[in-house]
């Protein structure tokens, strides 16, 4: 009975709190910002009709064969024109796969992130000078004038985002986006 009596007075107690949280909240606004709602509300309700998502069944598992006499590609695999209001710009995901082999060099045009799958990838940040070694679970995002070198001693796969339109589709997965009625996505 007296430990539920100590709960109940804690819950009360957290009730408490938090609603004075609540009360002492006024958003403050700043020029040329977005005003945050409180996490305890829901935020505004779309109109229009639901769009039904892209699924691309097995694509992790998918062989990406490397160009002959390179050590490294990219296999893009989805890519849609965005629908965003405020800057629509592309956005294509795919594959990256490099073995040993010459260092790999890129100057991004275009935002990227990456995220090791498989293997180890070192990154070279031109900018600083820093060598990263990226290993699964490991994230890197290249900003618009990063300029890298890629290379491994072994192997390497990561999953990617970029902002750009396909640039190498990926050659097992043509075709492969299950269609539900949305035409908005290009197929590769």
């Amino acid at each position: 009975m007296h430990k539920k009596r100590e709960k109940a007075n804690k819950s009360q107690i957290t009730t408490s709190l938090l609603d004075s949280q609540k009360r002492k909240f006024k958003p403050q606004s700043q020029p040329h910002s977005t005003p945050v709602p409180p996490t305890n509300q829901h935020p505004p309700k779309m109109s229009g009709p639901l769009v039904p998502l892209t699924v691309i069944k097995g694509a992790g598992h998918e062989f990406i064969p490397l160009p002959q006499g390179e050590n490294a590609t990219v296999a893009d695999f989805h890519s849609i024109r965005t629908q965003t209001n405020d800057w629509p710009s592309y956005l294509t995901s795919g594959f990256y796969k490099i073995e040993a082999g010459p260092a790999r060099p890129a100057h991004y045009t275009f935002e990227e992130t990456k995220y090791v799958l498989h293997g180890q990838i070192d990154v070279l940040d031109v900018a600083t000078g820093i060598q990263h070694h990226l290993v699964p679970g490991d994230f890197a995002f290249f900003h618009v004038g990063s300029k890298v070198e890629f290379s491994t001693q072994s192997a390497g796969l990561a999953f990617y985002a970029v902002t750009r339109p396909v640039k190498a589709a990926h050659p097992n997965l043509k075709g492969r986006e299950e269609d539900h009625g949305k035409s908005k996505s290009s197929k590769l």
